[in-house]
């Protein structure tokens, strides 16, 4: 099977051995990654929803985050809505379900639409359609996607088969047959979703995942994958809910809201402004980190880490050093060219 990638041949194996060399072992961030980060949970849910239909197509969604390689890594897979209508050749997701669920990720947990998933089921067609090219396509074009992975699950009526493909705003026509590497255990989001949202989400009703084999899926060192402070427990949630707050009452005139960094650090954003603060992992025993721009400043106060009360820790230092008029009027802090996220 050929697969073109930004102009170039190469001949792929469906499950390629991947301790042989090669001269895509290279990430790149202008071309469609050559793997795809998932947490054992999410993989065994999108298994579990194919399985529901064992003869008729499926799919949802995929929420996370991209790697600084410019790798997806899968923290939450969301199934069918209610509404969702399920064909032979076609599936088409319930798009109040989709809306409101992607709403509540993105406000709440500042999780990204990362990808899309569904099934050919016994169809025996284990890679992207001309149709699933063209839909893919469409997205990486949109403002703020140039990035999507695309996950395609087969089945028997009691195992899948589950495959990834990249797809790259520089090479639209075409997609990288990614190789899965596997955190082994649950996404530490899962739960804290669950218990916010548990109301809204909708699980599948086999119980059990059940993979083929001959998947090809390597553990992942975890190397590019650190747990933040913000999602060890739905307290540090609040926390940073409570922290957004004390910066919006600061810079009332413009909107503030949390994203989060493409290496999956969580800054809070002072949109017209072009300031952020960054949380960087280790904190709150870091510091966070002030950005105008693309500079990072100096605060005139440091950050106490052992600060019992951490909100009020952080409220306290943020109005010293990053209020309006705290800060616009000082004019001993100057920009240093350190990387935030060294």
């Amino acid at each position: 099977m050929n697969h073109t990638m930004c102009g170039r041949i190469r001949k792929w194996r469906l499950f390629p051995k991947y301790n042989e060399p090669s001269d895509f072992d290279l990430e790149s961030l202008n071309s469609p990654s050559h793997k795809a980060i998932i947490y054992r949970s999410e993989l065994d849910y999108i298994s579990r929803c194919i399985l529901d239909y064992p003869n008729l197509e499926t799919g949802g969604q995929l929420f996370g985050f991209w790697s600084n390689t410019g790798a997806p890594v899968v923290l939450l897979a969301i199934g069918p809505g209610r509404n969702a209508q399920h064909n032979k050749s076609s599936f088409f997701q319930d798009l109040e379900y989709l809306k409101e669920v992607g709403l509540k990720l993105n406000t709440i947990f500042s999780l990204q639409h990362i990808g899309e998933w569904h099934s050919h089921h016994q169809l025996d067609l284990a890679v992207p359609s001309g149709g699933d090219v063209n839909t893919m396509e469409y997205g990486i074009k949109k403002p703020g996607f140039p990035r999507m992975l695309l996950c395609i699950g087969n089945c028997t009526p009691v195992e899948t088969e589950i495959n990834a493909f990249n797809f790259h705003v520089n090479c639209p026509n075409h997609y990288t047959h990614a190789r899965w590497e596997v955190i082994e255990m649950e996404s530490p989001y899962r739960p804290l979703i669950y218990n916010a949202l548990a109301s809204l989400l909708i699980d599948p009703k086999t119980l059990k995942a059940s993979h083929k084999r001959t998947m090809d899926i390597r553990e992942s060192d975890r190397s590019e994958i650190k747990v933040h402070w913000l999602t060890e427990s739905v307290e540090h949630i609040e926390m940073m809910k409570t922290m957004v707050k004390i910066v919006a009452s600061l810079y009332s005139d413009t909107e503030v809201n949390v994203l989060v960094g493409d290496q999956g650090e969580p800054f809070i954003n002072i949109q017209s402004q072009e300031r952020k603060i960054a949380f960087p992992f280790g904190f709150p025993a870091k510091s966070p980190i002030l950005k105008i721009g693309e500079s990072v400043m100096e605060p005139r106060m440091a950050w106490d880490g052992s600060v019992p009360d951490i909100v009020k820790g952080f409220e306290y230092w943020i109005k010293f050093n990053f209020s309006p008029e705290n800060y616009d009027n000082n004019e001993n802090n100057n920009p240093i060219t350190t990387n935030c996220y060294e």
